[in-house]
């Protein structure tokens, strides 16, 4: 009884730290966006108003997403429609998609624009999950007499396949956007994933991400040559490898978050007194609310949030390891990964510890996409666990009254 007590006991923690974190990230939004909003929206609360209108959107969705019966999620047939589905629409967005920073990778809803992405990259955990609980069991199919060695492969490898083109068909269509952020996400979770199944010895792996690592060294180096350096991508990566040897124009942005890091110092200057979101800074309520947080709050406001973020992804790395079905662990695995790695990413972002990306920071940025799919996330984790918590409780009661 003492483990199902502690596995409901994370799950209200879980939820409990999502809502902190969301409020945390209206009170930036309004502190970082209420300047800008009252010049040049004339309504000061223009972004508050719109962020805890997808806060309570993603609740509803989150609190459906905990209702839907178990076996949707174990559903096979339903899934690949929903892959099928997904990368439909991406390819469409490539042709009539509504451009957003130079990415044609959002959908207009109406009331905002939505990011199929935030979508895909659950579909591809989602995909995984099940290949490693039941895909790479299912039996080969028959072999035809007259085969060709291309026939002949995918009777005997369809399960791979079928994944291999999904994984391909959703990750080249958002390099295609281009979104390098959401292709660096998808692709680390991925990894990881694969890494953490235990099919994939950790020393070989290692030695591909080497070399792949290396030959995407290479590929930056030749195309700063052949294109030269206007390309933003190469801009991007030398700015990471300089900011402070590069171009005014080209650097400002990580320099203004370096100067509201710098000003915040420890303390902070206090909410509402950040210099930087006066139009110095730009994605100053998306991307780089960090940087917000650090000049108005110092560096206690940006260990909070960022402590509280990472508590998160282990609760849910936790949870993973004590579900019974491997299905439920690599699910629940995946989510983990992909929060902790979007975390990652944006800190290093406005840090420089790495080349910006364009990721935004989970609960606390500005934006509809990101908040209702983290909430959705945070909904299928707890209906697994407590899916899971049900059935233990249930076996244990059986095993009680015989």
């Amino acid at each position: 009884m003492k483990k199902l007590e502690q596995s409901q006991l994370l799950e209200i923690f879980i939820f409990a730290i999502a809502m902190i974190l969301s409020v945390i990230g209206i009170m930036s939004v309004y502190t970082a966006g209420s300047y800008v909003a009252s010049i040049v929206i004339q309504d000061p609360f223009y972004y508050v108003k719109r962020q805890a209108m997808f806060l309570a959107l993603g609740l509803v969705i989150c609190v459906a997403t905990m209702t839907i019966k178990y076996r949707f999620f174990t559903n096979v047939t339903l899934l690949k429609r929903f892959a099928g589905g997904i990368m439909i629409i991406l390819i469409g967005l490539l042709f009539f998609g509504t451009p957003v920073n130079g990415a044609k990778g959002w959908l207009n809803l109406g009331l905002f624009n939505f990011q199929p992405l935030e979508i895909a990259k659950l579909i591809l955990i989602w995909m995984t999950a099940f290949y490693f609980a039941e895909g790479r069991y299912l039996p080969e199919l028959p072999i035809p007499e007259q085969a060709n060695k291309g026939m002949a492969f995918w009777c005997q490898h369809h399960q791979e396949v079928t994944l291999g083109l999904v994984y391909s068909g959703i990750l080249l269509t958002v390099l295609l956007q281009p979104d390098t952020g959401g292709f660096a996400i998808m692709l680390g979770t991925l990894i990881l994933i694969w890494l953490s199944s235990g099919i994939v010895p950790w020393k070989k792996a290692l030695k591909w991400l080497g070399i792949g690592f290396a030959a995407l060294i290479s590929f930056v180096v030749l195309l700063a040559n052949t294109i030269g350096t206007s390309d933003y991508r190469v801009l991007r990566i030398l700015v990471f490898l300089n900011p402070f040897n590069s171009s005014a124009d080209a650097s400002r942005q990580i320099r203004n978050s370096f100067y509201a890091l710098a000003r915040g110092g420890i303390t902070g200057v206090g909410l509402g007194n950040s210099v930087q979101k006066t139009g110095y800074l730009a994605e100053f309520h998306t991307d780089f609310i960090l940087s917000i947080i650090g000049e108005e709050l110092g560096i206690f406001g940006v260990i909070f949030v960022t402590v509280l973020l990472f508590i998160l992804v282990y609760l849910i790395f936790k949870r993973s390891l004590t579900v019974k079905r491997v299905f439920d662990k690599f699910v629940l695995l995946g989510i983990a990964i992909l929060f902790m790695i979007q975390i990652s990413l944006n800190i290093a972002g406005v840090t420089s510890m790495a080349p910006l990306t364009g990721v935004t920071l989970p609960f606390i940025s500005y934006g509809g996409s990101s908040l209702i799919a983290s909430f959705i996330s945070i909904g299928i984790v707890l209906k697994i666990s407590m899916y899971d918590r049900k059935n233990n409780r249930e076996s244990i009661t059986y095993d009680e009254t015989n």
